[in-house]
């Protein structure tokens, strides 16, 4: 594989998989502040409604970020693993950046899942 090669896979597989991330990122965070609140759009939401957006909006895009953090880590070794330097350098530091990722996601997304489910337990409670 050439340089200009590797340099047309690692950069769009990089730009594509941050800007992914973003978007997911704040879908994910939307949901989270709806099963705090327990409001969606100034309309209230009842408890059972609020653990379903948790385990299924929430839970759907920790998924899909770990997703596309692999596949760029996927992509970026199999680059490296073809291609000569500076390419090799760029396609290691796009998949150490993927790995961090992926491994600060887990954690960050077992953290919110505990504060969440912390306050639907709380809320339950207060409801009986």
């Amino acid at each position: 594989m050439s340089s200009f090669e590797g340099y047309a896979l690692i950069i769009p597989a990089f730009l594509g998989s941050m800007f992914a991330v973003v978007y997911l990122t704040r879908a994910g965070n939307e949901a989270v502040y709806d099963v705090l609140l327990g409001v969606v759009r100034g309309v209230p939401i009842s408890i059972e409604q609020r653990w379903l957006t948790l385990l299924q909006v929430y839970l759907g895009m920790c998924v899909g970020i770990l997703m596309v953090e692999f596949f760029l880590l996927f992509v970026s070794v199999g680059v490296a693993s073809e291609v000569e330097s500076p390419v090799k350098e760029l396609a290691y530091l796009a998949g150490g950046v993927a790995g961090l990722g992926f491994i600060f996601q887990v954690g960050w997304a077992i953290l919110i899942f505990a504060r969440c489910r912390s306050v639907l337990r709380e809320a339950e409670q207060k409801s009986k």
